[in-house]
């Protein structure tokens, strides 16, 4: 689910500051949550990128872009609109886009990793195409929260890193907070009317 806010009187805002206005996206998931083994816990991520450069070409006749955001495990991914590149394929922006999902924090393991991907759509097949990837590991979100830093993105070679530095994307905060016990009892309140709804099913 994504919500684009739409710029008002965009134009004359750009022509008056003489500055690009951001592109400005609010996202948001809610995936299933209540079914976790018992080594992790239900959080809330909330992401807000601020800039996006990229100064090497990640694809030839590259026409459109979109950030997508994901945990390493599970690997549901929340991307945003597309955003449009000049012939040259080599940008410098401002954003202003939030990325918010619910996901099961693993307390005794190395999965709980925030991947940022640039990405576009595959030409021939349903699905999309990574162009370059970079990860923060969420345990250090847990620690302290991540303000006004500058993540580096390489480009992605048959699914991996080649550690070749193409861009750069700017996080203007990134926190991880528990998932609120409202939530939490509503959640608990469906697999129990599921529950009920099995037996009399069975009865």
């Amino acid at each position: 689910m994504s919500e684009a806010i739409p710029h008002t009187n965009s134009t004359q805002m750009e022509a008056f500051s003489g500055l690009p206005l951001p592109i400005e996206m609010k996202l948001f998931a809610a995936w299933e949550t209540r079914r976790m083994p018992s080594n992790c816990v239900s959080r809330t991520c909330t992401l807000t990128l601020s800039n996006l450069a990229i100064f090497e070409q990640v694809e030839p006749g590259l026409n459109f872009i979109v950030i997508s955001v994901s945990m390493k495990t599970p690997r549901r991914f929340l991307r945003s609109n597309e955003i449009s590149l000049p012939l040259s394929g080599l940008v410098d922006i401002p954003l202003k886009l939030t990325f918010t999902h619910q996901y099961p924090h693993f307390l005794k393991r190395n999965g709980n990793e925030l991947q940022i991907r640039l990405q576009r759509r595959k030409r021939t097949i349903r699905g999309y195409k990574t162009l370059a990837e970079g990860t923060i590991a969420m345990s250090t979100v847990l620690q302290r929260n991540i303000i006004n830093e500058v993540l580096p993105l390489y480009r992605a070679m048959s699914g991996k890193y080649n550690f070749q530095h193409v861009a750069d994307i700017t996080i203007e905060s990134l926190m991880s907070t528990p998932l609120s016990s409202r939530v939490q009892t509503t959640e608990g309140m469906r697999v129990v009317v599921l529950l009920l709804v099995a037996m009399g099913n069975h009865a």
